[in-house]
């Protein structure tokens, strides 16, 4: 709240939980990366023939996959975030809390 004189806490905690969360859907969307890809090798080896079975793996090698880099990186990129909001916030106190000791 603008204005306000109390102070927003980081409730650290939770920030872990978070970041964690970030992490895990990270590795399930690599492993869905990996899953996508054996199932397109399988489908180009010949489980899926003609321009039909051609089009399905191009779009998971081309499409799917690409996006689901994407949003991996994404994860990634929000744990690091958090993680840096709480290193910056966890110094922020201890500077504080210097200030005050003395």
């Amino acid at each position: 709240m603008a204005g306000s004189s109390e102070r927003e806490n980081m409730v650290h905690p939770s920030m872990d939980k978070m970041a964690s969360t970030f992490q895990q859907a990270a590795q399930q969307l690599q492993e869905t990366q990996q899953q996508m890809s054996k199932m397109a090798q399988m489908m180009g080896e010949g489980a899926l023939h003609g321009d039909g079975g051609n089009m399905f793996v191009d779009a998971i090698n081309n499409k799917l996959n690409k996006r689901l880099k994407v949003l991996e990186a994404k994860m990634k990129e929000l744990q690091k975030d958090i993680k840096s909001a709480q290193e910056a916030n966890r110094a922020a106190e201890g500077t504080a809390r210097g200030r005050f000791q003395n």
